[in-house]
């Protein structure tokens, strides 16, 4: 990665988390907590998109950018897992804002860890058919070329023959 998308990850992912600490220290309502937990899961998948996206981009400029369908599949794979939400009764006696931080953002990461052994799965299966088609193209032009060769042998030969 370079330095740049590795320091705007790490900036926004700080932030992302000030920002669930804040809203997680003023809320007193299921709801509040909830929602904060839903915006910081959103936050990180939408920000580790946003970096792949762009360093699929940089890493391919004389290529094609990565096509719309792909990004929207890539998004819908994000998306299609549930991160399980917790409200203020999932708090433990004595239990310290920082253990329920912790806590919570431990579950992000085990959500975080199969989503992108799903995209990775996916794009694993993606580059296989692509290899897959990528081969059979040539072994048509080897096999037309090889029966090109031979032909023109045949004709070149003949004539010496006689």
């Amino acid at each position: 990665m370079k330095p740049k998308e590795v320091e705007g990850l790490r900036a926004c992912m700080h932030e992302t988390v000030d920002e669930y600490c804040n809203q997680l220290n003023n809320a007193s309502e299921d709801q509040q907590i909830e929602s904060a937990q839903l915006r910081a899961k959103d936050r990180f998948e939408d920000v580790m998109l946003d970096t792949v996206r762009a360093l699929y981009n940089d890493q391919n400029e004389e290529s094609t950018p990565l096509l719309l369908e792909d990004q929207q599949e890539l998004r819908r794979r994000f998306r299609r897992h549930t991160l399980e939400m917790e409200g203020p009764g999932d708090q433990q006696p004595g239990e310290s804002l920082y253990d329920r931080v912790l806590r919570f953002f431990q579950r992000l990461l085990q959500h975080l860890q199969k989503v992108w052994q799903d995209v990775l799965t996916w794009v694993e299966e993606k580059t296989a058919r692509l290899s897959s088609a990528v081969k059979t193209v040539w072994d048509a032009v080897k096999s037309f070329f090889s029966s090109m060769f031979s032909s023109m042998h045949q004709v070149f030969l003949s004539p010496l023959q006689v």
